[in-house]
């Protein structure tokens, strides 16, 4: 999942680096995507679930990169 570098970013460079990459990068995918969708057969209303769903990716790997790196760091205090 695309997201989860920038969830366990912690500098604001950092992040805006992690968040520069995963723009260029999903500008690219949702352009591959938008012509085979619309060069394929696939109803609309599939096609806009498949947007959804890609969307959605890299707001997941963001809340899960930073909820592992949140337990991760927590669990090492304990050592």
């Amino acid at each position: 999942i695309l997201g989860s570098a920038l969830g366990v970013e912690s500098t604001v460079p950092n992040i805006l680096v992690v968040l520069f990459a995963i723009i260029a990068h999903k500008l690219a995918e949702a352009f591959a995507l938008g012509i085979n969708l619309l060069n394929s057969q696939i109803p609309q209303r599939n096609s806009i679930q498949l947007i959804l769903i890609f969307s959605s990716m890299t707001l997941l790997g963001i809340a899960l990169g930073s909820v592992l790196d949140n337990f991760l760091h927590s669990n090492t205090e304990h050592l």
